[in-house]
């Protein structure tokens, strides 16, 4: 009984992330468009400040004010046949997919931890790491206000461990050179082959927001959870290159894709393999 109101709490909690992910691109998309060349990776996002603002959610077709049976996580959209009820235009299907991942993680770090410090901890943890890449897999941007406070609660993580002050369980880091080798090693690595890769094919190797959310990865899991994050990522990206060429006939190489989601899925697979090792 206890895991599903953990799955549902995890549904909850999904679907006002879903909402955010459409709500903070379109909040920032001006100033990001202005430090961002986005026009260069075919980003059409625009403002929408009546969605945006608005206290209750909205079809951001119609601007229909959405009734309370429209917003149940996963059930609705399944009842409205995945479009709206007032335009019926077709509702993405993004929401349902970052409702259904979050209520995994919830199930997980319950599993793994119960109800603890270290549930709590992890479930936020990966909450914001799918809100950001949810918004990197869209418009190509890893926003630094979701990305820096992960990466420095993980700073003062570390040094706690230093100070013997805390330690939590795995897959959290319990080693303060294992939390500092994952949060600088891995981090500054891919600054010096990004630069290297700029130098030679004068284009941009890893994006400065994959390398703040790697750090912040290696702060909390270590030296393990960062490469195996960096290394199940990009496996999956790669996959997901050649499977685009096929369906789309895009280039497997010579194109940017958002980095994020890769990292953010090999970090969940990792966190996994605990459950079953």
């Amino acid at each position: 009984m206890t895991i599903i109101l953990v799955a549902i709490f995890g549904l909850v909690v999904g679907s006002y992330l879903g909402s955010l992910s459409y709500r903070i691109p379109r909040k920032h998309i001006k100033k990001w468009y202005e430090e961002e060349n986005l026009e260069e990776l075919n980003v059409s996002l625009e403002e929408d400040p009546e969605v945006v603002n608005s206290p209750r959610s909205k079809c951001p077709n119609c601007k229909k004010t959405l009734n309370w049976w429209e917003l149940i996580p996963v059930f609705s959209y399944v009842l409205l046949r995945g479009r709206c009820s007032g335009c019926r235009q077709e509702i993405s299907p993004s929401y349902v997919i970052i409702e259904l991942t979050t209520a995994l993680t919830a199930v997980l770090t319950y599993v793994l931890f119960g109800i603890s410090v270290e549930a709590v901890l992890l479930f936020v943890l990966l909450s914001v790491l799918l809100l950001a890449s949810s918004i990197d897999f869209k418009c190509y941007i890893l926003p630094d206000f979701l990305t820096l406070p992960v990466a420095a609660t993980g700073v003062v993580y570390c040094v706690l461990l230093y100070l013997n002050t805390v330690l939590l369980k795995p897959p959290f880091s319990n080693h303060a050179l294992d939390s500092f080798s994952g949060g600088i090693i891995i981090p500054v690595f891919l600054i010096v082959f990004s630069w290297i890769f700029e130098k030679i094919r004068q284009k941009e190797g890893f994006g400065f927001g994959d390398i703040k959310l790697l750090s912040g990865i290696g702060f909390w899991f270590g030296l393990n959870g960062a490469c195996a994050s960096i290394v199940i990522g990009s496996i999956l990206a790669l996959i997901n290159a050649v499977i685009m060429k096929f369906a789309k006939n895009k280039p497997v190489f010579g194109v940017y894709y958002p980095f994020g989601p890769f990292l953010y899925v090999g970090l969940l697979i990792w966190v996994f393999h605990f459950l079953i090792r």
